[in-house]
């Protein structure tokens, strides 16, 4: 649950500031693109090689949250939070799973990636209106 937290609060966060405001039901179903990773890697892993399910699985998830992305026409604003949010804290969360010795590093270092993007793209935001 932390890395959808992390990945919806960086779309809320950089959609905010751009003023491209997304409905409830557009997070939903961004949600669900997010999630297609975990439903189909745990099935892929028994029948396929891991990396070859983490590919697919990887690609299905980015394919769908993507295209939805682009489809709600929001902007590029979109699309681009939601790419970075899939590879922060989608890629880089799976990612740190295989190193266990390492996780906790792995980690916090996507954190404070996705913390110092955040405050890049925030820190000239006049945020009176703006959430």
């Amino acid at each position: 649950p932390l890395a959808l937290i992390f990945f919806l609060g960086l779309i809320l966060l950089l959609t905010s500031i751009r003023g491209e405001h997304i409905h409830p039901m557009h997070y939903l179903f961004i949600t669900g693109g997010f999630f297609v990773f975990h439903i189909l890697m745990s099935y892929l892993v028994v029948l396929v090689p891991l990396g070859a399910a983490f590919a697919i699985s990887m690609g299905a998830s980015a394919l769908m949250t993507l295209i939805y992305s682009v489809l709600i026409r929001k902007g590029r604003i979109v699309v681009f939070s939601a790419a970075l949010g899939l590879v922060l804290f989608q890629f880089g969360f799976s990612i740190a799973q295989f190193f266990p010795q390492l996780r906790g590093l792995i980690l916090a270092l996507i954190i404070i990636a996705g913390l110092g993007i955040a405050m890049g793209f925030t820190a000239r935001v006049d945020w009176r209106g703006k959430l």
